[in-house]
């Protein structure tokens, strides 16, 4: 079972975040894509925001490529590098 199996939906992701993450894993839109099992394509536009509600099995997939949780991706929650100026 994979960190993301049975996430509910996160219909008010931030795709800065996601982006951010990837970034912060030091992975290419190309290697998560291929981690996660979707077209590059279809990730550059979930970070474009060009995909309005990806699939919680999509950001869960993301989420796994990458090493982190689909909460990582929610809105209005701190993202891993600005925790340490939260508190």
């Amino acid at each position: 079972m994979t960190s993301n199996e049975g996430a509910v939906d996160v219909p008010f992701h931030d795709r800065r975040k996601i982006r951010r993450e990837r970034i912060l894993a030091g992975q290419s839109q190309a290697e998560t894509a291929r981690r996660a099992e979707i077209s590059a394509a279809h990730l550059c536009n979930i970070e474009l925001g060009n995909v309005a509600s990806p699939s919680p099995e999509v950001l869960g997939r993301i989420a796994d490529a990458i090493g982190c949780t689909i909460a990582d991706f929610e809105r209005d929650t701190p993202t891993r590098t600005n925790v340490a100026e939260v508190g």
